[in-house]
């Protein structure tokens, strides 16, 4: 394309191969006329001339003497093959409308036609699309003619347009009557003049950044130019051009592609990043035209288009496109994961009920029951580590729940251990490990994960230190942060610190924009620091941000503070079992975690009917509801899910408690379970002492009520 543009790119105001078109015509024109003394001729040699150069698809001019009778008229483009005979436009009333409008109308302006058919048209034999428009050729001393055209199909020719052409035509017309004789030159001369002058004030006014270049300097710019450039005119006039590219190398590689272009096709077309005077850079699209073909390197028409914002348009989709396939990674992981961590629970609930069945027959001391524990304190690391991975991996956010901030630090700390090099230490200062907040724990862990990469990423080239801290503050008064104010309160306070290579103010002040990033593409999205921020604000905190280049990077979230509990959730070591004997149906697919489970409930007094078939279970109960004081059911069952076991089974028993174990918690909704009658969900893998004490719980208050 070889056009110039409005800066916003909407829409193109003129070609710029139109308007090299119409000054080679114009030289054709002065050529022959110079040496024709027949109008007719020099009037065919000028609807010739814009038609083959592309000014016009079609047009008719006509040369009237001092006395408006015609002397000369030509035609290229309409129907007939041959012109009309000069009398038969002798008398004005035998003009055609539109001629007859033309003359009426303001002399200094070409008259738009409306689209339409014309039937009264002298230069067709048959009914013919109107012109586009048509111009009086006048001057001081009466009307010379008249030209009457139409555009080509790629140009949108407006009032402007028209009264540019119907200007030059009228110019050129002028210059072949008067040439003869030492008046008529210097008229010429003057309409010449003026001819350039308009070109010169069209370029001016144009919307686009527009000049003129010979040899790479600068011959004239017009004012948007120096607008988008912040020069004034006198500072660019007979300078080289590269004081507007971003560097030598830009330079040199838009030239190069410029004239390849120009060489192939006669016109240049290029991207480059372009540099203001203050030193800004932005993103434009140059355009080139020579004036003379032949020798592209002088003179050439050029036009510059802010396209920023469509650069950045483009570059924030295919951000997002790699976002979507990033996501569409992470639910073919969380699928996969969800998946292996089911059977991976059912394996590890196994390992751990017979754990604890044989801690219960064991002696209290002895290197059996050391090694014991040590399958137990296994199974628990186990157990934890396949809940990290599901919190990693899950599609969905989960529901908010008091929790801790520091063990999620130190998991997510084992991660990060791992995936940076050696020459990247980690260190935490856990002040406070008791601070609770109130958070979905695989939103604490995402954004810590995302806070930790970029640290990473910061120090990948030199090494350095990542610190990550944990304390509690109170905020008396309101603090004025970067993005936010901290309102007075409690505050668990966490940091994450690097010793990298820091952000400028310019990355600083957009370090949290959505799709902004600074990493090579391919490496980042722009959404990490976008996603701390919304989640931290979803919990009532803020975040604050503090960097310098070559000093590193801080991050500090506040999170709102709650009051600790202070009960210990620490189970590594058994504690006494709770036993009871009321009447329990177990029902899990998996017979090892039915066998397992039955035995422990057996020696502490329970009476345990045990099911692998979820539709015997039901057949039981549905024969003697009244033999079961407590359903406990595996989820994941073939055949018969335990949420629609527990639907059936209310059928038969509506008041009999329930408890639900499964391994997938990213598959149960605590609202959805309750609608159902089920009172609790055990999540798998669970120790003897967790369930033991929820069905205790479930049983005590089912008596209670």
């Amino acid at each position: 394309m070889d056009h110039a543009f409005h800066p916003n790119g909407a829409s193109c105001v003129v070609p710029i191969h139109y308007l090299s078109a119409i000054l080679a015509c114009l030289q054709a024109i002065d050529r022959a006329a110079a040496s024709i003394e027949n109008p007719g001729d020099l009037a065919r040699i000028a609807c010739r001339c814009l038609s083959e150069k592309g000014v016009f698809s079609r047009c008719a001019v006509v040369f009237l003497d001092p006395d408006s009778r015609p002397m000369g008229l030509a035609q290229v483009g309409f129907a007939s093959p041959a012109e009309p005979p000069l009398s038969a436009l002798e008398k004005e009333e035998a003009w055609p409308p539109c001629f007859s409008q033309a003359r009426k109308a303001d002399p200094a302006k070409s008259v738009r036609l409306p689209r339409g058919r014309c039937t009264t048209c002298p230069f067709s034999e048959r009914e013919v699309e109107r012109c586009d428009f048509v111009a009086a050729l006048n001057h001081n001393e009466g009307f010379i003619g008249f030209l009457a055209a139409s555009f080509p199909p790629d140009i949108s020719g407006d009032e402007t347009l028209a009264h540019l052409c119907g200007e030059l035509a009228r110019n050129k017309v002028l210059a072949f009557r008067n040439r003869m004789g030492e008046r008529r030159r210097r008229e010429a001369l003057r309409q010449l003049k003026e001819k350039e002058h308009f070109l010169a004030t069209l370029f001016r006014a144009l919307p686009s950044g527009v000049g003129l270049v010979s040899n790479r300097r600068f011959l004239f710019v017009n004012e948007q130019f120096c607008r988008m450039f912040g020069y004034r005119e006198e500072e660019l006039i007979d300078r080289s051009v590269l004081c507007c590219y971003a560097g030598e190398a830009e330079y040199h590689r838009a030239g190069k592609h410029i004239y390849e272009q120009i060489q192939k096709r006669g016109t240049g077309l290029t991207r480059a990043r372009v540099r203001k005077k203050d030193g800004s850079l932005f993103h434009a699209l140059l355009a080139y035209a020579p004036m003379d073909p032949e020798n592209p390197r002088r003179n050439l028409v050029f036009s510059v288009t802010d396209i920023t914002r469509y650069v950045e348009a483009v570059e924030r989709a295919q951000q997002m496109k790699q976002s979507l396939l990033r996501a569409q990674k992470m639910e073919a992981l969380g699928t996969l994961a969800g998946g292996i961590a089911h059977d991976f629970n059912n394996i590890l609930s196994a390992i751990m009920g017979y754990t604890d069945l044989a801690l219960l027959e064991c002696p209290p001391e002895g290197e059996l029951r050391e090694s014991l524990e040590e399958i137990r304190k296994a199974g628990l690391r186990a157990k934890n580590l396949v809940r990290q991975i599901l919190t990693i991996s899950r599609r969905q956010p989960g529901e908010r729940e008091p929790l801790l901030i520091a063990p999620i630090v130190k998991e997510v700390l084992k991660f990060m251990r791992a995936a940076l090099p050696a020459t990247i230490t980690i260190e935490t200062n856990l002040q406070d490990e008791d601070a609770l907040v109130e958070a979905d724990p695989t939103e604490i862990h995402q954004v810590l994960m995302n806070l930790c990469t970029n640290a990473g990423h910061a120090m990948r080239k030199t090494g350095g230190r990542l610190t990550v801290s944990v304390r509690c503050i109170t905020v008396d008064r309101q603090v004025p942060l970067r993005m936010s104010t901290l309102e007075p309160g409690p505050y668990a306070e966490v940091s994450v610190a690097d010793t990298g290579e820091g952000m400028t103010p310019h990355v600083l002040e957009r370090a949290f924009d959505p799709y902004f990033t600074t990493k090579p593409p391919g490496e980042g999205t722009g959404l990490g620091l976008a996603t701390v921020q919304a989640v931290v604000r979803k919990c009532g905190g803020a975040v604050d941000v503090a960097s310098q280049p070559g000093q590193g990077t801080t991050f500090t979230l506040y999170f709102p503070r709650k009051e600790s509990s202070h009960e210990s959730t620490d189970i590594s070591t058994q504690a006494p079992l709770a036993g009871g004997r009321e009447r329990i149906a177990l029902v899990d697919d998996e017979k090892a975690v039915v066998d397992a489970g039955t035995q422990i409930l057996t020696k502490l007094g329970y009476q345990v009917q045990s099911f692998t078939d979820p539709e015997r279970c039901l057949q039981e109960i549905a024969g003697n509801p009244g033999t079961v004081d407590l359903l406990v059911t595996d989820l994941i069952m073939p055949h018969l899910t335990g949420d629609r076991l527990a639907l059936e089974v209310k059928r038969h028993r509506p008041d009999l408690p329930m408890i639900l174990i499964t391994g997938r918690t990213e598959e149960v909704s605590v609202r959805e379970m309750k609608s159902m009658g089920i009172d609790m969900v055990l999540k798998k893998p669970f120790s003897a002492e967790e369930l033991t004490q929820t069905i205790r719980k479930i049983l005590d208050a089912a008596k209670e009520g």
